[in-house]
């Protein structure tokens, strides 16, 4: 699958397609001059699927999930996050991480990219470093004994940073 997403396009996009009426509640009456916006799409072929991004503006980094599928987990590989040359594309690097991850978040300031997972945990992963710094879990598995089926008892409210073990 190529990726053909240009760090802070969406932003770009997003900004030159402001109403102009928007501006005109705290300024007065405007006249419209949007010009359309320039962009360059850049495309890199990086895995088989990816989802799920983030761009580290300090590091021009893109940040991507590369998930496996069930022959892939059958040979034992692992999802990955993969770091992504903010301007090229180009593959720098990629982490296996514990379980599949869905939905990013990243801490700039604290050079952490959270990773919600399926497994009820976040990942915290280390954008300097490239390491996972651990797996929290968010809700406690309890298993039915006559159905056999797990169930999530509790839910964990997190604050600050988690730091390398």
């Amino acid at each position: 699958m190529k990726l053909t997403v240009k760090p802070l396009v969406l932003a770009v996009l997003m900004a030159c397609t402001l109403p102009a009426a928007w501006a005109a509640e705290t300024t007065g009456p405007v006249q419209a001059t949007q010009q359309p916006a320039s962009v360059k799409v850049t495309e890199q072929a990086v895995a088989k699927a990816v989802y799920e991004l983030a761009y580290s503006p300090s590091q021009n980094e893109v940040f991507v999930m590369a998930p496996v599928f069930k022959t892939d987990l059958e040979s034992g590989k692992k999802p990955q996050v993969v770091r992504l040359n903010g301007d090229t594309l180009k593959i720098e690097g990629a982490t296996d991480l514990p379980s599949a991850g869905f939905g990013t978040v990243l801490d700039e300031a604290n050079h952490t990219l959270y990773v919600g997972t399926h497994n009820s945990t976040v990942i915290a992963y280390d954008t300097e470093t490239n390491k996972v710094k651990g797996e929290i879990p968010l809700a406690g598995k309890e298993t039915d004994k006559k159905t056999g089926k797990t169930n999530y008892i509790w839910m964990r409210k997190i604050s600050g940073c988690i730091s390398p073990a």
